[in-house]
């Protein structure tokens, strides 16, 4: 049977729960269909789009995303390089809980879409403040799913049980319900609590 509470506020953990096994999320940077993008910053030279999918919860704060920058013309990939590219595709990580956000892989394609440099970053200490274009792109990966409204069509039991005619109203009345989950609380039956995502840990 399914029971959680927190404090004056039952069923957060169920909450979460149903929120997350609704979407999943890809990890890793690559070309995706166009449908999965949506429009972030459009510039005189570029277009900034994020991959709807590619949303991925960390632990301790962390939540990470995939941005795709689309140049109007093709640049150098270096200095002294002949190759060009057109779209540079990144996995940006954000740590929520100090505001800070880092580039954590990056990929740069040529026109046809073949990728001709990639870069894994190692510099622990390459965190910066999210400021400007940083804090555009934070808000845009805090609005993809599993953040934002849903609505509960059925649940189940831990055992994996469906439900059943004589489940208690508790229960019953999770169906049809909305939920809100954000960085920083869930709203759920007219209640509102913190998340925890974005919450610091207990030790610190």
């Amino acid at each position: 049977m399914i029971s959680t509470s927190k404090g004056n506020f039952p069923f957060v953990s169920f909450a979460f729960g149903v929120i997350l096994l609704m979407k999943g999320a890809l990890c890793c940077v690559g070309q995706t269909p166009e449908r999965t993008w949506l429009r972030v910053v459009t510039g005189d030279d570029s277009i900034i789009e994020v991959d709807r999918t590619s949303l991925v919860i960390d632990k301790n704060g962390i939540v990470r995303a995939d941005f795709r920058t689309t140049l109007a013309s093709r640049e150098p990939t270096g200095a002294k390089s002949s190759e060009t590219y057109q779209t540079r595709l990144d996995n940006v990580q954000f740590d929520t809980k100090s505001d800070r956000y880092r580039i954590t892989l990056t990929a740069l394609l040529d026109a046809s879409g073949k990728t001709v440099v990639s870069h894994i970053a190692n510099d622990a200490n390459g965190w910066k403040a999210i400021t400007g274009t940083g804090r555009l792109l934070f808000s845009a990966a805090s609005q993809l799913a599993p953040f934002g409204w849903w609505t509960v069509k059925s649940y189940r039991y831990a055992s994996g049980e469906t439900m059943r005619g004589d489940d208690p109203t508790e229960l019953t009345s999770l169906v049809g319900a909305n939920l809100c989950l954000r960085l920083s609380y869930v709203q759920a039956f007219n209640k509102t609590c913190q998340s925890g995502l974005r919450a610091h840990d207990d030790n610190e």
